[in-house]
């Protein structure tokens, strides 16, 4: 088993009003069967700020948002996730990354004049 500990972003950085890399692309070792983010954040003017993940099975290969599967009176649909922070204060979640080789994170600032602070850490935990 190994676990592994990763910064995204030190505390001193400001949310963005456009969807902004939170960090790079963070190469998955093999075996790592989970990442859990960690975010401390300081809120702002913005009304919210939102954070989410995408997946890559490769590098160059096709990159995919983290989503959902809903399904109502018979039909599916497929909704996208984020991560929304309206106060400031802290959160973690687990993300089950088996399968792929890459991910990347991404934050956004929602409303008003984006001058929060948000620091956030990768722990990355396999067999």
């Amino acid at each position: 088993m190994f676990i592994a500990r990763l910064v995204l972003r030190e505390t001193a950085s400001v949310v963005h009003a456009a969807a902004t890399a939170l960090g790079g692309v963070v190469t998955l070792p093999e075996g790592c069967d989970y990442v859990t983010i960690h975010l401390d954040y300081t809120k702002g003017d913005e009304a919210s700020i939102a954070v989410w993940p995408t997946f890559f099975d490769r590098l160059g290969g096709i990159e995919s948002r983290w989503m959902t599967w809903t399904a109502a009176a018979g039909n599916k649909t497929l909704t996208t996730n984020a991560l929304t922070m309206n106060a400031t204060g802290t959160a973690n979640y687990r993300f089950d990354v088996g399968g792929y080789a890459l991910m990347r994170f991404f934050e956004l600032a929602v409303g008003g004049t984006p001058d929060g602070i948000l620091a956030a850490t990768l722990t990355l935990k396999g067999s």
